[in-house]
C-alpha cells in the first residue's frame, strides 16, 4: 500500500495491480503482464480469505440460546418446539386473539426495535457452561473478527437450518447483535433453509412476512435487497422421500421467486448438494439445466460436499470438466429462456400425483416399528462417528433413543449405500409409478420422461441409484426373524422401481442412455463387492450377545475400515 503500509482490503490490492497493468501496457509494451493479470485473478477471486466461511445452527439451537438469554417462561418457547405447522399456518381472526406464532414474531420485533440486547457478559452467563449455546454467540463474534481481518467476503452467511418460522430469523439478528453487530449495520446474510416437507410448504409464507416487516427490510437494504435461501435436499429427502423432496423444491423455486419479485427482492438460491441422488448429487449439471423459468437462475451459489468433491474436482481436468457442465447449463437456461416453459398444468397434475403417492409410500415406510431398529442394528449407522466420514456429528440430539428428525442426512444416506440398498434413491417411486401405469396413465408417463428434462432427470438419478443396489449381498437377512419383512419390502420396490422406471423410460437396462455412467458403476462396484462381504460378516458377528470384548472390538474395527473404502468406490455415496 502507499509508503509501505499493509492493505486493509484486498480491492486496495486489486487498483493497485489494474494500475500496473495500465502502466505495464502504456510504457513497457506489455512487458511481465500476463504474471500480474495471473495474480489479479487470484486476488479477484481469493481476496484475502481465499474461501469464504458459513456459520450454520440448527434453529432450535439459535432459539434455546434466545431463550435463555432473556430468560424466564416468556422465552420458553424459543427453542422452535412451538413452531409446529399448525401453530406457523394460524391466522388471527378478525377481532380475535392473535395465534401464537404471530404473537412470538411481533414480539421479537418490538424487542429489536427497542433495542434491548443485554451486553455481551450479561448475555455469556446467562447461557451458563452450556457449550453447545455458548459456541452459538462466541461463532458470532468471531465472524466479525474476521470480517474485520479479511472483509466481509470471509464470512458472511448466517445458515438456519430446518427454519421452521420467521421468528427464527429474528433470533439469528438478535444474536448478532449480543455478538456486536451495530444495530442497522448486520453485515450478515441470515440464510434459512427450509428440510422437511412442512417447511418446504410453508416457504413463500414465511419469506412474505419477513419482506412486510420493516425492521427485516431495512436489514435486506443493507445487503443490497438479496435474499438468500437453502432448500434442503438431504433433509427433505429423509422426511419426505426422493419425489417429494425434489418436487417440492422445484415449486418452492418457482414460488419464493414470485415472492421475492413481488417485495422487489432478489433471491439467490444457495444450495449444498452430496454425492448421491438423495443429497441433491447425481447429474448435477442436469439438475439446474431443468429447473423451472419461473424460477429465478441468474444466479446460484453452491456447495459440493462428501467425496464428490475429490472425485469431481480433484484434479484440474475432472475440475475443468465439471465446471463447463454446469456453465453450460446456466448457458442453457439463458438461451432457452422464451422456448423452455416447463411442465403444464397436466404435467405438474402428474407429478404432484407421483409425489403424493411416493410420500403416502415412503411414509409408511418411516412408520414401521422396525424401521429404525434396522438401521441402528444391521447398517453400519452407529460406526459413522467413528469412521469420521461426516461433515457433522452423526445426530443432533444429545444422546439417548435414535429418533429420525435428530439423525443426520449423511450417515443417514450413507447406511443405506453401505448395505446397498440404497433406500433413500427410490423408494415411493415405482409404487408412484406402477399405481398409475395401471390407471392407465402410462403413455402420458412416457410423455412426461421424454419431452420433461426435470422429470427425465429425477428417472435417470433415480436409476443410477439402483445400478448401486445388490439385494444379493444382505440375502441373509430374508430369514431373520426380526428384519426379513423389513428386508423384502426393501427388496420388492427396488425391484417394482427398476421395472417402472424402464417402462416409463422405453429402454431395456437402467442406464442404458448413458453407457459410460453404466460402465463405470459396474467396474467400481465388482472391486468393492469383496470388501462388502468382509462388512456385512461382521455386522452379522455383532448382533451376537456372546463375544469377548477384544473379538468384538475387533470386529467393530472391520466395519469402519471397510466404510471408507465402500465410500470411495462409490464416489457419491455421501
Amino acid at each position: 500500500g502507499a509508503g509501505g503500509a499493509p492493505y486493509r482490503a484486498a480491492d486496495q490490492l486489486i487498483d493497485d495491480l489494474l494500475a500496473l497493468i495500465e502502466y505495464l501496457e502504456s510504457d513497457h509494451d506489455g512487458l511481465f503482464i500476463a504474471h500480474v493479470e495471473a495474480l489479479l485473478w487470484r486476488v479477484v477471486v481469493f481476496g484475502f480469505h481465499f474461501a469464504t466461511l458459513d456459520v450454520r445452527q440448527d434453529s432450535r439451537v439459535y432459539g434455546r440460546a434466545t431463550a435463555q438469554i432473556r430468560g424466564g417462561a416468556a422465552g420458553a418457547t424459543q427453542g422452535g418446539e412451538a413452531n409446529t405447522a399448525e401453530a406457523r399456518t394460524a391466522t388471527s381472526p378478525e377481532g380475535g386473539a392473535m395465534a401464537p406464532a404471530d404473537a412470538e414474531f411481533q414480539q421479537w420485533v418490538t424487542t429489536l426495535h427497542a433495542d434491548e440486547i443485554p451486553s455481551r457478559n450479561d448475555a455469556l452467563d446467562a447461557l451458563g457452561e452450556d457449550p453447545v449455546l455458548r459456541d452459538t454467540v462466541e461463532s458470532l463474534e468471531v465472524v466479525r473478527e474476521i470480517q474485520s481481518a479479511v472483509g466481509s467476503r470471509g464470512v458472511h452467511r448466517a445458515i438456519i437450518s430446518n427454519t421452521r418460522s420467521a421468528t427464527n430469523v429474528l433470533q439469528v439478528m438478535y444474536l448478532a447483535r449480543v455478538a456486536g453487530f451495530p444495530r442497522g449495520g448486520i453485515g450478515l446474510d441470515i440464510v434459512p433453509l427450509f428440510e422437511t416437507v412442512d417447511d418446504l410448504s410453508a416457504a413463500p409464507e414465511i419469506m412474505r412476512r419477513l419482506y412486510t416487516t420493516p425492521l427485516y427490510r431495512d436489514h435486506l437494504a443493507q445487503r443490497q435487497d438479496t435474499q438468500q435461501i437453502m432448500l434442503g435436499f438431504s433433509d427433505g429427502t429423509k422426511d419426505g422421500g426422493y419425489i417429494t423432496a425434489n418436487w417440492l423444491i422445484y415449486r418452492a423455486r418457482e414460488e419464493l421467486t414470485a415472492v421475492a419479485a413481488g417485495y422487489g427482492v432478489r433471491v439467490v438460491f444457495f444450495e449444498g448438494r452430496g454425492g448421491p441422488p438423495a443429497r441433491g448429487g447425481g447429474k448435477t449439471h442436469q439438475f439446474y439445466r431443468s429447473m423451472s423459468p419461473q424460477s429465478d437462475r441468474e444466479q446460484i451459489h453452491l456447495t459440493i460436499q462428501g467425496q464428490t468433491i475429490s472425485s469431481n474436482y480433484g484434479t484440474v481436468d475432472a475440475a475443468r470438466y465439471n465446471l463447463e457442465q454446469l456453465v453450460t447449463a446456466a448457458l442453457e437456461n439463458i438461451l432457452f429462456r422464451d422456448t423452455d416453459t416447463g411442465p403444464d398444468a397436466a404435467q405438474r397434475e402428474l407429478l404432484e400425483a407421483i409425489s403424493s403417492t411416493s410420500l403416502e409410500r415412503y411414509h409408511a415406510l418411516k412408520n414401521r416399528v422396525d424401521f429404525l431398529p434396522y438401521l441402528e442394528t444391521v447398517t453400519p449407522l452407529a460406526f459413522y462417528g467413528a469412521a469420521n466420514n461426516a461433515s457433522r456429528p452423526t445426530s443432533r440430539g444429545g444422546g439417548g433413543s435414535l429418533r429420525l428428525e435428530d439423525l443426520r442426512a449423511i450417515p443417514f444416506v450413507g447406511a443405506w449405500s453401505q448395505m446397498k440398498q440404497n433406500v433413500p434413491g427410490y423408494f415411493g417411486f415405482g409404487t408412484a409409478l406402477r399405481r398409475l401405469i395401471d390407471a392407465g396413465h402410462g403413455e402420458e408417463l412416457r410423455h412426461l420422461y421424454r419431452e420433461e428434462l426435470f422429470f427425465r432427470t429425477l428417472v435417470e438419478n433415480s436409476m443410477q441409484s439402483l445400478r448401486k443396489v445388490n439385494f444379493d449381498v444382505t440375502r441373509h437377512l430374508d430369514g431373520d426373524a426380526q428384519f426379513g419383512d423389513l428386508w423384502r419390502e426393501l427388496r420388492d420396490e427396488a425391484k417394482r422401481t427398476a421395472a417402472a422406471l424402464l417402462e416409463v423410460s422405453g429402454t431395456a437396462a437402467l442406464l442404458e442412455n448413458d453407457p459410460v455412467t453404466a460402465r463405470s458403476i459396474a467396474l467400481r462396484e465388482a472391486i468393492v463387492l469383496p470388501v462388502l462381504v468382509i462388512q456385512q460378516h461382521a455386522l452379522m458377528q455383532l448382533r451376537r450377545d456372546t463375544l469377548d470384548d477384544s473379538v468384538r472390538e475387533a470386529y467393530r474395527g472391520l466395519v469402519v475400515k471397510s466404510m471408507a473404502a465402500i465410500i470411495n468406490a462409490g464416489r457419491n455415496s455421501v
